[in-house]
């Protein structure tokens, strides 16, 4: 897809934290997060964005870039497609810091 991943630029807004996913992970499920933007050329856009539309009235469809977003649900459906056709089980990588703190009640009520 031609995408580059990058850090998250922000990690004091939570963004991980505050997204769906982060009710798997709770769950003790790891779970994939995707923001597009910051290392794709989209990096002015996200932040207009946060500072100006987002939980704002101005967050209309027509800030969406539908080309990007077409690539940004290509990637998600590609990452989805390989988990479910994995042979085994996603697990949480060896120190992984919610696997820790998550992982393991999970794992014991297997």
């Amino acid at each position: 897809y031609g995408l580059t991943l990058t850090p998250d630029p922000s990690p004091e807004q939570g963004f991980f934290t505050r997204s769906d996913q982060y009710s798997y992970v709770r769950n003790g499920i790891p779970a994939v997060y995707l923001d597009i933007g910051f290392g794709n050329g989209g990096q002015a856009a996200q932040e207009d964005f946060l500072t100006n539309h987002y939980h704002e009235v101005s967050d209309e469809v027509g800030l969406i870039d539908f080309a990007s977003l077409s690539r940004f649900v290509g990637v998600n459906f590609a990452i989805a497609r390989n988990i479910g056709n994995m042979a085994e089980r996603p697990a949480w990588n060896e120190g992984d810091f919610f696997g820790e703190n998550f992982g393991r009640a999970a794992a014991a009520g297997e």
